[in-house]
């Protein structure tokens, strides 16, 4: 099937990132590649592809002190701040030939294909993942915090919903203040065939509101045609007509009066037969969310069972998250991811300390109180990292304090004021530059993916341990070429590689996007 959609096919595994390469491009895809998530989170830009393939392995659960590379949950959870709605193949590995992939409920929520495959089945996969076949997709960036999990409650429930979206069938989504089961409904009706239809949000339990359903004094009509009945009637059938062909959302339905429950039981039931010239409306699909538990409040008799039957047909829970604390990181890495994105800054790391901090708090505001104190975090810090430190507003100081601090906050402290660099350079001696290990060494606590660029030579550069090797190559290149005035001949000598290396690989970096510091005096540069 020709085609003319660009994929970013994205494997640490030359060999395999190759042959998917050739396997897609024969089937008419226009395909680049990438050797890492990171580089890969460096190409994206909106507009730049239409789909990912995705080969970095499952590290889970996620959780502090496990941060070395970017597993392939942690880069979906970072590329879908970057572009909203990006469909993404996960390319799994079994255990072992003939074993079951170690977590089975991801595939529920994520598109993947398990190896070994042919190139027709890794070409048919793709088409479905950016059709979105068989999985909830994002529209907007905040459609993660409900999207993203590794939860296998979860991930049952959102692929129940995948499967109700295509049907009118009606959907109760319990889901505790903040969870943002708003949104997920919502996610659920653009899923559907009826996305082109309308979408009607009804405030239980807001009368006045503009959003609100009306007030239902007399469900049966016993008190007779009263200008005050027929104005009410009038009022919830109209509201109700607006839904005919598309959604109605219910929110906080169990708000209901009895009354209320009742009238909707009965119109929505009979298809609204009730209104002299109107044409009956047949097909409405109500989502209904709430934050209680229905059966408990039947059972206390405040809630009608048989509008309970009527609504429940598909169940959908959103568990808190203190039931599933491993997604706190997962959420808090897209939050970092989107606020570095849209603010211009580089990337945020989230340290393991302010990972272990998160943990310590039970949120009780979820999803929303969550993406609050990440951004909050993110807003006031001054590093290129988050701690600890950075949540010391959120938790008790006895918390706080039993929190083992990174390794980098024992080595590197700031100086109250950065002092000069040393006019020369001589065996021992370090430039000061503004931090300060606990043996008096001054060093820069650099940024992997920021070259520095006001640095001479000899400086003492601390990077952090487990860094990819390309981007470690590129790091040390292009900080050294700054360094020599963008002498590009003085950088291969210093750096023990050919001129021609050099330049060539200059020349990748530029394709990427990097900034190249000017060729200095030599003239043979360009």
């Amino acid at each position: 099937m020709a085609s003319s959609l660009r994929v970013l096919v994205v494997d640490e595994e030359p060999g395999i990132r190759d042959g998917m390469a050739f396997s897609l491009k024969r089937a008419g895809f226009v395909v680049e590649q990438a050797r890492n998530g990171e580089e890969a989170l460096h190409l994206l830009r909106p507009g730049a592809f239409d789909a990912v393939v995705s080969g970095a392995k499952w590290n889970l659960p996620l959780k502090p002190g496990r941060e070395a590379g970017l597993d392939s949950l942690l880069f979906t959870s970072r590329l879908s701040s970057v572009i909203t709605g990006l469909p993404i193949l996960h390319v799994l590995t079994p255990p072992a030939v003939g074993h079951p992939i170690e977590h089975p409920h991801l595939l529920q929520v994520f598109a993947s294909i398990i190896k070994p495959f042919s190139p027709e089945s890794l070409v048919a996969a793709l088409w479905r993942a950016i059709r979105g076949d068989d999985h909830l997709r994002a529209e907007t960036w905040g459609d993660g915090l409900v999207l993203l999990t590794q939860d296998k409650a979860y991930a049952e429930n959102l692929h129940r919903a995948r499967r109700a979206a295509e049907s009118r069938a009606n959907i109760v989504i319990e889901a505790e203040q903040g969870s943002d089961g708003e949104r997920l409904a919502r996610i659920i009706h653009l899923a559907g065939n009826r996305k082109a239809g309308p979408w009607v949000t009804v405030r239980c339990g807001a009368e006045a509101s503009p959003d609100g359903f009306p007030t239902i004094s007399d469900p049966h009509g016993l008190s007779g045609p009263s200008p005050q009945r027929l104005r009410e009637e009038d009022d919830a059938v109209s509201l109700l007509y607006r839904a005919d062909g598309g959604t109605l959302l219910l929110d906080e339905v169990s708000a209901l009066s009895s009354a209320q429950q009742e009238w909707l039981l009965h119109r929505l039931r009979d298809r609204l037969e009730r209104g002299v010239g109107r044409t009956p409306a047949r097909d409405i699909r109500v989502i209904a969310l709430t934050s209680k538990d229905l059966m408990a409040e039947v059972a206390a008799g405040r809630f009608k069972e048989e509008f309970r039957y009527f609504l429940n047909v598909v169940p959908v829970r959103i568990p808190p998250l203190r039931e599933r604390l491993p997604d706190v990181f997962l959420l808090a890495s897209h939050v970092a991811e989107h606020y570095s994105r849209t603010n211009a800054r580089p990337a945020l790391r989230l340290a393991p300390s302010f990972l272990l901090a998160l943990a310590r708090h039970d949120w009780p505001g979820n999803a929303r109180e969550l993406e609050s104190a990440v951004m909050r975090a993110a807003v006031l810090s001054k590093a290129t990292y988050l701690s600890k430190a950075d949540l010391a507003w959120l938790l008790p100081a006895h918390v706080l304090a039993s929190i083992p601090s990174d390794p980098a906050e024992r080595v590197f402290r700031p100086l109250a004021e950065p002092r000069p660099a040393l006019p020369s350079q001589t065996p021992g001696s370090i430039a000061k530059l503004g931090f300060v290990t606990d043996s008096n060494l001054e060093a820069v606590f650099a940024d992997p993916q920021v070259p520095v660029t006001t640095t001479p030579l000899g400086t003492l550069v601390a990077l952090p341990l487990g860094l990819a090797l390309p981007d470690l190559e590129r790091f040390w290149l292009l900080s050294t070429l700054a360094a020599v005035d963008g002498n590009r001949t003085r950088c291969a000598q210093l750096l023990g590689v050919a001129l021609r290396t050099v330049r060539n690989k200059l020349n990748e970096y530029r394709a990427q996007g990097f900034a190249i510091p000017p060729a200095g005096r030599d003239r043979d540069e360009e």
